[in-house]
């Protein structure tokens, strides 16, 4: 009923976005119960993106994530970051966090924007392990207000990671 609610109210929430590109609000995700789950549930997120000249904040697949970032090649940032590392209650497993590297790539192909991300990840707590992920996300329509883009993800996680 909360989740119905939430998203009765999402187009009401206010978004704050200014001329830099920096956006906060609420949203909304289906995600499976747990890895392998056939069973999904709605959770909210919240919305984050600012890009400083060197800091970053952002929500990626609903992992608050934030550190800084220096463009070394044109488009070709690279930096380091905290994220938010949410818990498991099905095995009881509490919040927690994890320090990591990262690579970005913004560039076009033809007239399409190009987005990819390479990160590591490696949890505070040393007995949840790493993880990796690379990401490619290439725009396929702007205009009238909307942007579509279709995105992949392969994830790389070790034995540690994968139980927890």
């Amino acid at each position: 009923m909360r989740a119905l609610a939430l998203l009765l109210l999402l187009p009401a929430t206010v978004l704050a976005q200014d001329s830099l590109g920096t956006l906060l609000g609420a949203g909304v995700r289906l995600r499976p119960e747990y890895d392998g789950s056939s069973r999904e549930e709605l959770q909210p997120i919240p919305i984050v993106r600012y890009y400083g000249r060197v800091l970053f904040a952002r929500t990626t697949q609903g992992i608050l994530e934030g550190g800084a970032r220096s463009e070394v090649l044109r488009g070709l940032n690279l930096g380091v970051q905290l994220a938010f590392e949410e818990g498991n209650d099905r095995t009881g497993l509490d919040p927690g966090a994890s320090l990591g590297l990262h690579a970005e790539w913004d560039t076009k192909v033809g007239p399409a924007p190009l987005s990819v991300l390479f990160r590591t990840r490696h949890h505070l707590d040393s007995d949840r392990g790493n993880q990796a992920d690379l990401r490619a996300t290439v725009g396929v329509y702007g205009g009238h207000g909307a942007f579509v883009a279709v995105f992949g993800q392969a994830t790389w996680a070790s034995d540690e990671w994968v139980r927890s």
